[in-house]
């Protein structure tokens, strides 16, 4: 998988300030949008090491979509988040807080589900505030925010492109797919080897699903890192899953393909 890092020479003023306090600008940053194996990822990149870092990333072609903010000196993160509100429309995405702790001991605060609307919204924002509530419990100043959601949609395009992922009949559809039993996996599909071997991963799979909520279709797109529970998972998927049929813009059931995230956990 190309893995692609593309910095984003906007001129942007960064302010982190408190709800009572106002603080003075912070250094000018860049946006970045990565995209890795299996994420396209539009970072607020600070070049003042005290400020929080906030990315906003979506998995292509599934149209999820997900904050993480982290702090590169290890301080505190609003754990207490439940909202979180671009300026100036005002508009407020209810979220949810998951907070992990990654494997050279930084805390990460993830902070979804955000609806494919929040892109829209940011493109343009002026301001993104978390919020508990009514409390603000931190406030980001954004600048050229247009440009970066285009680069953020660049990138996903061009992901769905490599993985055979149909965008615009994509765009035609209204609700994509949902299963309704865990895509037909269970725990005895888990390979017995990478179970001891206490294995596990994150793969993702472009999955077609019928208009009578089969899948017809199934290939993995970004691997989970180990070759078994890659190969563990389609044949399963395409025997037993079963999904509620994606709807499109008429309202009318319809086959669709989309990307789909299976994680093994053993």
């Amino acid at each position: 998988m190309i893995i692609r890092r593309i910095a984003l020479a906007l001129s942007v003023c960064a302010v982190l300030a408190s709800p009572a306090v106002a603080q003075p600008p912070r250094p000018a940053m860049t946006w970045q949008v990565d995209w890795g194996d299996q994420f396209c990822t539009l970072v607020r990149n600070p070049s003042d090491p005290s400020a929080l870092i906030v990315a906003a990333r979506t998995v292509p072609g599934s149209r999820s979509a997900a904050l993480r903010i982290l702090h590169r000196r290890g301080g505190g993160l609003p754990d207490r988040t439940n909202n979180v509100v671009l300026l100036p429309s005002g508009q407020s995405f209810e979220v949810g807080g998951d907070p992990e702790v990654l494997q050279n001991g930084q805390r990460v605060l993830g902070l979804y589900p955000l609806p494919r609307s929040f892109w829209d919204a940011l493109a343009g924002a002026s301001e993104l505030q978390l919020r508990r509530g009514d409390q603000v419990l931190d406030r980001f100043a954004l600048t050229n925010t247009a440009a970066a959601v285009r680069a953020l949609r660049q990138c996903a395009s061009d992901a769905m492109r490599e993985w055979g992922i149909d965008e615009a009949a994509l765009g035609r559809i209204r609700q994509l797919p949902q299963p309704l039993n865990h895509y037909g996996l269970d725990s005895v599909d888990y390979p017995q080897a990478a179970m001891r071997e206490r294995v596990g991963g994150r793969m993702l799979i472009r999955v077609a699903v019928s208009v009578d909520g089969r899948a017809t279709e199934c290939r993995t797109v970004a691997t989970s890192g180990d070759v078994l529970l890659d190969r563990a998972a389609c044949p399963t998927i395409l025997r037993f899953g079963r999904f509620t049929p994606a709807i499109d813009v008429d309202g009318q059931n319809v086959g669709a393909t989309y990307v789909a995230t299976i994680r093994w956990v053993p």
